[in-house]
């Protein structure tokens, strides 16, 4: 498996979850995530667009560098977890502190996507 990358056509970010997921997204976290380490970041990064937050990519061993577009995760068990599981052959995790208004979600809120060109 390489590495992720995201469609940006419905793309929601963190900054602000009620582009996607309505006006009440953020008093019904929990229907939609189950990570309290994830939650606590969502809602420390609701209407802050340049709150940092650390984006953890799952890198096949060997591989180099983080680019625009790779998916990651902001809860590094979760993705610690999703590498376990769908890389076999191996992985490292490669973290980077971004800030809210350069990550994305298309609708799984475990996923987070680095694109500092898009606008919103």
């Amino acid at each position: 498996m390489g590495r992720s990358k995201a469609n940006f056509n419905a793309a929601v970010p963190l900054h602000d979850l009620t582009q996607g997921f309505g006006p009440d997204v953020y008093d019904n976290l929990d229907k939609h995530v189950a990570s309290s380490v994830l939650k606590d970041i969502i809602i420390r990064s609701r209407n802050k667009p340049s709150k940092l937050s650390r984006l953890h990519i799952l890198v096949p061993t060997g591989s180099r560098g983080v680019n625009q577009g790779d998916v990651g995760f902001l809860d590094r068990e979760d993705a610690a977890r999703e590498g376990r599981a769908t890389m076999p052959d191996g992985f490292r995790l490669t973290t980077r502190n971004l800030p809210a208004r350069h990550l994305f979600t298309t609708g799984d809120l475990s996923k987070w996507t680095w694109n500092p060109g898009k606008t919103e």
